[in-house]
């Protein structure tokens, strides 16, 4: 079974190819939001994002010599961040081609890519023998995986016991519709613990890290330019100008999706 199952693996990719480039201007080579420490906070969201991967590698707790696992590595940023921050080498794993080339090449750029490569592969079938890695991390790529506890499943096979797997993903409040737009899958907070416990984890730590993810107002007038200055590109990609616009008023209202970071245990 593909790890996009239900989600549609073909509208996934799409949306990356057309995406990637103008995410990767607009926020940097993280794709994923940035962490401040309070809403007068006015770190750059690029600066940002940077931070909010050294709150991943603290939960990691990496060691020099060891080994990781990077599922869903995007265009290498927290791949690339986490063997800055410790000697370690890093492997990621991706379904879309476009976004493995611009990896490899960033990593090259980097002069890291003798401790870091990527290859293409899907999360809920790696192609690594049983605890090839001393841990593993899903930042923002879990939400195109419907089956949660299968690909955590997955990955834990690869992590050699005592080693961590860490989350970072948004998660639907209670109470509200499951998305049906083909590229995400969210469970609540609760459905997140739930599915590292079925997959046979020990769930060490799960915390609702929102208020720290919301853009401050510097990051939010930061996104606002930026998206008004790409708004022609903008537009056609997300689907027209009304939902462009809706994306700038939920921007100008402050609103931001509800995140969490879950640090779990391989026994």
């Amino acid at each position: 079974m593909s790890a996009t199952d239900g989600v549609q693996i073909s509208k996934v990719i799409k949306f990356y190819d057309e995406t990637t480039d103008i995410l990767v201007e607009m926020g940097g080579p993280n794709l994923h939001m940035g962490y401040w420490e309070n809403e007068k906070d006015d770190t750059p969201t690029a600066r940002a994002a940077e931070r909010f991967n050294g709150k991943l590698v603290e939960r990691l707790a990496p060691r020099p010599g060891q080994r990781f696992l990077d599922i869903g590595c995007g265009v290498g940023g927290p791949a690339l961040s986490l063997a800055g921050a410790a000697d370690v080498s890093v492997v990621g794993v991706n379904i879309n081609d476009y976004q493995l080339r611009q990896a490899a090449e960033r990593a090259a750029a980097a002069g890291l890519e003798s401790r870091v490569s990527f290859i293409r592969a899907d999360a809920a079938s790696l192609p690594f023998p049983d605890g090839s890695f001393d841990g593993a991390w899903f930042v923002e790529a879990m939400m195109h995986m419907p089956d949660k506890a299968g690909v955590l499943r997955e990955a834990a096979r690869t992590v050699r016991p005592g080693g961590r797997l860490v989350l970072a993903e948004r998660f639907r409040e209670e109470g509200t519709e499951p998305s049906r737009d083909g590229l995400h899958s969210l469970p609540t907070f609760e459905g997140y613990r739930r599915a590292a416990e079925e997959a046979g984890l020990t769930v060490l730590d799960i915390t609702d890290v929102t208020a720290h993810t919301a853009f401050s107002e510097a990051a939010r007038a930061e996104q606002i330019e930026a998206s008004l200055r790409h708004r022609d590109r903008l537009i056609p990609l997300m689907g027209g100008e009304e939902a462009f616009e809706g994306m700038l008023e939920r921007l100008r209202d402050g609103y931001t999706p509800p995140y969490l970071f879950l640090t779990a245990l391989r026994t």
